[in-house]
């Protein structure tokens, strides 16, 4: 059975990153005042904090700019999380983030720039786990686009990697 799709879904589902992020830096401020009872804070652990918030603001921003029709700087909006380049720990969210902005930039039909956002998102991921997940989202927009070879191409390199990581 097929959710229905309605504003309350919606809204929900668009506060998934939001929860994640507010969620990472809750648990990450939670191990900081462990840390600070032995030792003071790290310099690098606040770059982190603020790289995280920067990535929130700059995820939020690309979904406005979609709300608006500005859809390359959306995209430009989330390459600059790329460029923002979070630890490997901070990756997957990296991902959600693009994942989600190229399903929204899918809705209104702008899959160049979609694929284009994954193809440079690609170029940095690190983890396999990661990669796979993106290469889902690249066969996801090609199915979309109606292009079902590539799409399929796409998911197929996407669960190599899976198999690969469960042996």
């Amino acid at each position: 059975m097929i959710p229905q799709l309605n504003f309350h879904n919606i809204q929900r589902w668009a506060l998934i990153p939001l929860a994640v992020l507010l969620m990472l830096s809750t648990i990450a401020i939670a191990q900081q005042k462990d840390a600070t009872s032995i030792t003071p804070p790290s310099s690098v652990d606040q770059q982190i904090q603020r790289k995280l918030s920067l990535a929130k603001g700059y995820h939020d921003l690309a979904d406005l700019y979609i709300k608006n029709g500005a859809l390359s700087e959306a995209v430009a909006s989330e390459q600059r999380i790329l460029q923002l380049r979070l630890p490997a720990e901070y990756e997957k969210l990296v991902v959600e983030s693009i994942s989600i902005i190229v399903e929204k930039l899918a809705e209104t039909r702008a899959f160049d720039l979609g694929q284009s956002l994954i193809d440079e998102a690609l170029k940095s991921i690190q983890q396999d786990a990661n990669r796979a997940a993106m290469l889902k989202s690249k066969a996801r927009l090609y199915m979309l686009a109606g292009d079902n070879d590539k799409a399929l191409e796409s998911l197929r390199k996407a669960l190599d990697i899976e198999s690969r990581l469960i042996r």
